[in-house]
């Protein structure tokens, strides 16, 4: 980190978080679940069997007229749907699964990272950067 903030001293600091699913064939894969093809049309949604991901990034400026160019990826981990209970699941199961859901969805996860990265932006000195 400490080199890409030496190499691009102004310009703000960009999160990026993406969730990009790998496909899999194996049924018995842990965390493996049925997911919305990203490839699907936007009027016709299609499934596939694969992994959740979740990955996030810093970008920075190369110069004032490119875009965000250089990436440094920053975390790389699993994102595994939380199953839902069966019907006939108690009321304290179903409790828990709303609970769980709330906690693993994917914008907690971006604003957790976020409110990790910033602490250490600030140690390296990126303290006065956006």
């Amino acid at each position: 980190m400490e080199d890409y903030l030496e190499r691009y001293p102004t310009g703000p600091i960009v999160g990026v978080i993406d969730d990009p699913g790998l496909a899999r064939t194996g049924k018995k894969i842990p965390g493996a679940s049925w997911q919305r093809d990203p490839l699907s049309p936007p009027f016709h949604v299609n499934l596939r069997w694969g992994r959740g991901l979740f990955r996030g990034a810093c970008c920075f400026r190369c110069t004032v007229r490119e875009t965000m160019r250089a990436r440094l990826p920053i975390r790389f981990e699993e994102a595994a749907v939380v199953r839902q209970p069966g019907k006939r699941a108690s009321e304290e199961e179903k409790q828990r699964y709303r609970e769980q859901k709330k906690k693993h969805h994917l914008s907690t996860r971006a604003v957790a990272l976020l409110g990790q990265q910033r602490p250490q932006l600030d140690e390296k000195g990126a303290s006065r950067r956006r």
